[in-house]
């Protein structure tokens, strides 16, 4: 199984992509790219953040002590709580880890599966991130460090070893109806 990086990025609707949403939405920007390293998804990450501006907030997993990755679960609300970026996770599964640095724990999640470290690459550093139990995850938005609900005007992330169609981000509304739907390339 090859290596990859995919990412889909989508600020600010081009009513085209958008799939069962309501009518009126602003026009979406979307960055995508698909490639076998980092680099080769870089210019599409760069172009996301351009497009969003110097006051996004940004998730890095390699920001995550030591003792919030694996083995252990990192909590739903880290990114709201402790590291305020305004994000709450959610899952059906049984919650959420990031893989350790090297000589803490099993490197890319290898304290899951023995071979992941052979399947998975990272965009930055060593840190990957995944919901545990199932491959649904959701994010809501608040005010950073608050129980205030907020909204966005862009969300993106970077995915790792798709290996197949079916792996899509979708955008829902306060109420939770469908904005739009992405699929994500697998490479």
């Amino acid at each position: 199984m090859k290596r990859e990086d995919t990412g889909t990025m989508t600020s600010s609707a081009d009513p085209a992509a958008e799939i069962g949403g309501p009518a009126g939405l602003p026009a979406v920007n979307v960055q995508q790219a698909a490639g076998t390293s980092a680099q080769a998804i870089q210019s599409a990450v760069d172009a996301y953040r351009q497009d969003l501006g110097d006051s996004r907030q940004e998730i890095n997993w390699d920001g995550v002590p030591d003792n919030r990755a694996a083995p252990n679960l990192l909590p739903a609300d880290f990114f709201n709580t402790v590291a305020p970026r305004g994000v709450v996770f959610s899952t059906h599964g049984t919650g959420f880890q990031v893989s350790a640095n090297a000589g803490v724990a099993p490197i890319e999640f290898d304290n899951i599966n023995p071979t992941y470290s052979r399947l998975f690459t990272t965009f930055s550093r060593q840190r990957l991130f995944t919901p545990l139990g199932s491959n649904i995850m959701e994010v809501d938005f608040f005010v950073p460090g608050s129980s205030t609900p907020a909204t966005t005007n862009g969300f993106g992330a970077v995915f790792t070893d798709v290996d197949r169609p079916g792996t899509r981000i979708e955008y829902l509304d306060e109420h939770g109806r469908r904005l739009a739907r992405f699929d994500v390339p697998a490479s």
